[in-house]
């Protein structure tokens, strides 16, 4: 019987995030459907569809032992390395393109970044976990760790893919300053990292990443152009008030906001719900990580919490960064709010990471074998 425990509140809160999800999905898209001569409920349909297969994948995935990924942690990281390195090539419906993101498979099509975002978790969940002592060293710790990250981000950079980049190396470094770095390695890593960001942004040649960072310092200077988005993004959330303008009674969501069902999901949310609705979001999202950092401690293995911290940093994040550019805080990413915002592969991916995270936590019930 102790196979069909898990953490119910946890699954709970994941189901009403998504619950949630859907009804804005459909707030926030029904006039963008309608300008394409699709159904009002075009993607609240799809949305659900990829919710249903999502929610199985994660009640499957619950049932996995999750000691077991750690054996094959290297060959799923190839894989899906394997994955990025084809959107090079032909088999990527963006090739020729400057942005290329997407990879096709047959009838299938999807983006291997978010693949990535689990199999780099589970590969450094099982390095981590080998060897105690060698996550203080420069060589065995910190290098390898810089390693690990470097070929797991550049390939999603060149997409170019910058915040999905920003989001796995986060990830990646917060689980190992979790695992015990020293504070000199912690130090050199940030410093390094901060560099990278500056470089990348300002001189790498993307004028297109600079002038978003631009906008975002001064978006009425360029409103019709570049702070175009975060302009409309920032007048959802403050028309809002503290009750919201009421249920499907956005104004922004009607082409103001190009991608109000995606990346900008959560101003939708703080103009029909208010102050009150935003709020409540960010106290589930907060909720989440506590429930999953809780998970992470009761952990029976190294491995377990390593893996566990992982998934729920990797959501965290991304829910963070999400609501930070609604709020002005954050340029612009591209970045969806898990759960909640439309999405086919990066939201069944999210479920079935939480499906792992849900077998994490039957630790709690089972005995140490």
């Amino acid at each position: 019987m102790n196979r069909i425990k898990f953490d119910k509140k946890l699954f709970a809160l994941i189901i009403l995030l998504f619950i949630i999800g859907v009804i804005f999905v459909y707030s926030a898209s029904w006039p963008y459907a309608q300008r394409l001569n699709y159904a009002s409920n075009y993607f609240a349909k799809k949305q659900l569809i990829f919710g249903i297969i999502g929610i199985i994948s994660m009640i499957l995935i619950s049932f996995i032992d999750y000691r077991v990924y750690k054996k094959f942690s290297l060959v799923i990281y190839l894989l899906s390395l394997i994955l990025l390195i084809l959107i090079f090539t032909p088999l990527s419906s963006d090739y020729g393109t400057f942005a290329r993101r997407w990879l096709n498979l047959g009838p299938i099509s999807f983006m291997p970044s978010d693949f990535m975002k689990g199999a780099s978790i589970l590969l450094m969940a099982s390095y981590l976990s080998k060897n105690k002592k060698m996550r203080t060293d420069l060589k065995k710790g910190l290098l390898i760790v810089l390693i690990i990250i470097a070929i797991t981000i550049i390939p999603i950079y060149l997409q170019p893919n910058l915040s999905t980049t920003l989001v796995i190396a986060l990830t990646l470094g917060a689980m190992y300053f979790l695992s015990g770095m020293k504070i000199s390695h912690f130090v050199v890593s940030s410093t390094l990292f901060v560099v990278s960001v500056i470089y990348f942004i300002f001189f790498s040649g993307a004028d297109y990443r600079k002038n978003r960072v631009l906008a975002f310092l001064d978006p009425l200077k360029d409103f019709h152009d570049k702070g175009w988005q975060l302009s409309q993004a920032l007048f959802a959330v403050t028309t809002g008030g503290v009750f919201g303008q009421g249920l499907g009674m956005s104004r922004q969501k009607y082409l103001y906001l190009s991608e109000a069902h995606n990346d900008f999901i959560f101003s939708i949310i703080a103009e029909e719900t208010g102050i009150v609705g935003a709020f409540i979001i960010i106290i589930l999202f907060f909720y989440f990580i506590r429930l999953g950092l809780a998970i992470a401690k009761d952990a029976k293995n190294e491995f377990g919490r390593f893996l566990a911290s992982g998934i729920t940093l990797s959501i965290g994040i991304q829910a963070a960064i999400n609501i930070g550019v609604s709020f002005g805080a954050i340029p612009p990413t591209g970045l969806v709010l898990p759960f909640i915002s439309y999405g086919g592969t990066s939201l069944i991916i999210t479920f079935i990471m939480s499906g792992v995270l849900l077998n994490i936590s039957k630790d709690r019930y089972r005995n140490e074998e």
